[in-house]
């Protein structure tokens, strides 16, 4: 017999085959794609099978405007006498259904017999004011059902126990699309609402200092939660600057970078410094009293030499011995704070704080000529934020942080 049946909760079943249809399931796993079933193993056939119809349906999806680029693993459904008493949905089960029933657009159901029974579909839009349609069932019928249109449920015909295998194909792009454009079926929206409560539940029961290591919730929820019922103050993001290898443009590093992979690595560059003198191929060369590596490559930004320093209103002196850190954190203050409307004119009358945070900086190792009295200032990452405050005329709280 088949192992690991399980009864799902309430609102599971809903967006299943009903609470008689999926009284209680099994996973059955997933074969790959052109793997064959075990010749002993019937129900792996039922996912070959499954693997069969996703084929087929697949070469019509750009018809009926989808694009399903996988599906979930055959579940197997015990067509039952509901038992009415529910069972508690845990947080990660409803977030695996929940991406189910966001994802799915076309349900394969397998009827196995022995009991036959009746198949009812309904509309997702105006559901109730439109009639259902009713199938009616019997051991080997295949029935293909897009789940952005119907929803269904299973009844049993008499008191036969009934097994359904189900599969879902899925969209990939749907969580993605504006919340307008998302056609949700009434389990989904019931498990959305539900997750939602769960957040605020979280929420409301947290301390004021959480220790998120500890929390039960999927980290998702957790960080949604945050977002969606944040008990403090607060703030808006208005705008972005930076200096990232390859663009000082926040969209264009996303999309080349974050996204699609791309490699930003490279050789050292000459116009930083000639590497040659400090590099080794033997790995041991670090242990020489002159220490070499056996690394040269790295990413870097460009442009750290445009430092407009009259802008900025800084001497040539003390800009030879400025950390780069804090050349560059001048640019990009300055250009995040033009884009939401600061102009330089209007110095000494700006209501702004200054949160900086800083790491470690290896600029006082760096080859260069003496600033004189300007090294200290030049080096110190706890000047950085009175800096930008000073320069650029900001009036409010103005901390650097060690991060």
């Amino acid at each position: 017999g088949v192992e690991g049946w399980t009864k799902p909760a309430s609102l599971v079943q809903e967006g299943l085959l009903g609470e008689e249809g999926s009284s209680r399931i099994v996973e059955l796993g997933m074969l790959e794609r052109e793997e064959e079933p075990p010749a002993d193993d019937p129900l792996m056939g039922i996912d070959a099978k499954m693997w069969h119809y996703s084929n087929a349906i697949h070469r019509f999806q750009r018809e009926m405007g989808m694009k399903c680029y996988g599906r979930t693993e055959t579940l197997l459904h015990e067509a039952n006498l509901p038992d009415y008493t529910d069972v508690d949905l845990s947080d990660e089960d409803a977030e695996k259904w929940m991406q189910a029933f966001l994802q799915h657009k076309i349900a394969t159901l397998i009827f196995l017999g022995p009991g036959r029974g009746t198949l009812e579909l309904v509309p997702i839009v105006d559901f109730l004011d439109a009639d259902p349609v009713e199938v009616r069932t019997e051991p080997g019928l295949v029935v293909v059902v897009r789940c952005d249109q119907l929803s269904f449920n299973y009844f049993n015909k008499g008191t036969d126990t009934g097994y359904i295998a189900s599969s879902f194909l899925c969209d990939s792009d749907e969580p993605r699309k504006r919340k307008d454009q998302q056609v949700l079926s009434r389990a989904a929206l019931e498990l959305e609402q539900h997750i939602l409560d769960r957040m605020q539940e979280i929420k409301d029961a947290e301390p004021e200092e959480p220790d998120w290591m500890d929390l039960a919730a999927p980290r998702t929820w957790v960080s949604a939660a945050n977002r969606l019922y944040f008990k403090q103050q607060v703030i808006s993001l208005c705008s972005a600057s930076c200096r990232l290898p390859t663009t000082w443009d926040v969209g264009v590093f996303c999309i080349s970078a974050l996204f699609q992979g791309c490699d930003t690595v490279v050789e050292v560059p000459y116009n930083r410094w000639d590497h040659v003198q400090y590099f080794s191929e033997e790995p041991s060369a670090v242990n020489d009293p002159l220490p070499r590596t056996d690394c040269k490559h790295g990413a870097f930004t460009d442009g750290l030499e445009l430092f407009d320093h009259k802008f900025f209103g800084i001497s040539p002196a003390e800009v030879k011995d400025m950390d780069p850190c804090q050349r560059v954190s001048l640019e990009v203050t300055y250009e995040a704070l033009h884009q939401v409307g600061y102009r330089k004119s209007m110095a000494q009358s700006f209501r702004c704080g200054m949160f900086v945070g800083l790491g470690t900086s290896e600029w006082e190792h760096a080859a260069r000529s003496s600033g004189g009295s300007f090294g200290a200032t030049g080096m110190a990452a706890s000047i950085c934020a009175g800096r930008l405050s000073f320069v650029l005329g900001c009036k409010g709280p103005s901390v650097a942080l060690d991060t």
